[in-house]
């Protein structure tokens, strides 16, 4: 079922370090990203179409401060909304 455009999209990351999950609206890949290949053998492909669309700055910022870094402790690192989104998490744990 696909989701409706009125409804929020949630994405989950496991805390690094830490007993919890992050729950946030903010999008993490931007919305020309393609999620879903109709084939195994096409996946590879789609990577790296997927890396081409977002960019070597984007790439290594997700990379840099990974969903997965919001309770590291670290403020260099720690997560950050792309692009100065606002920022809506959860911890739960």
């Amino acid at each position: 079922m696909q989701p409706r455009p009125t409804q929020q999209s949630i994405s989950h990351a496991p805390c690094v370090g830490r007993p919890c999950l992050l729950e946030t609206n903010v999008s993490l890949l931007p919305d020309s990203i393609i999620r879903m290949s109709a084939t195994a053998d096409k996946m590879l492909d789609l990577e790296a179409m997927n890396l081409r669309i977002l960019g070597q700055d984007r790439t290594r910022y997700y990379l840099d401060h990974p969903p997965s870094f919001a309770v590291d402790g670290r403020p260099d690192t720690a997560f950050q909304a792309p692009e100065g989104k606002s920022l809506c998490c959860a911890v739960v744990g």
